[in-house]
């Protein structure tokens, strides 16, 4: 390699390094929110299925979200939700009995990615309760 080419991919990378960097650290963080999005999602059905039916695990509905999202290992991530029950509802147009549950939450990944910090999660389910 002639000696002017010396430093040449070390000038490179330091133009084009942070750039990368940032879209590389951008995209791990969008994926990690829509990782917590279908945690909430996967919460709140499962959580409407067990009020739906009654069950005694779920007596307390906001417990029973954030044992199932502290489970499925989100919990460092969604600091804290909020959860509310409607029974005997219609949802979404539908008519009939349903047990409908709403969680949200503020992301808690401002951490790894200021840009999508504030973003607010919130995620819905019924179920048919036949009462």
């Amino acid at each position: 390699m002639p000696a002017h080419r010396k430093g040449t991919t070390t000038l490179e990378f330091a133009l084009i390094g942070p750039t990368l960097l940032l879209i590389v650290f951008f995209i791990m963080g969008a994926a990690l929110l829509l990782w917590a999005k279908g945690t909430l999602q996967m919460a709140a059905s499962q959580t409407a299925r067990c009020t739906a039916i009654g069950s005694t695990n779920c007596t307390d509905a906001k417990a029973y979200a954030v044992s199932l999202i502290t489970t499925w290992g989100a919990g460092a991530i969604i600091p804290s939700i909020d959860v509310s029950v409607q029974s005997n509802n219609s949802c979404n147009n539908m008519l009939g009995h349903f047990s409908k549950v709403t969680i949200s939450t503020g992301s808690g990944i401002a951490w790894f990615v200021p840009q999508l910090s504030g973003k607010a999660l919130t995620a819905s389910a019924c179920y048919p309760s036949g009462t």
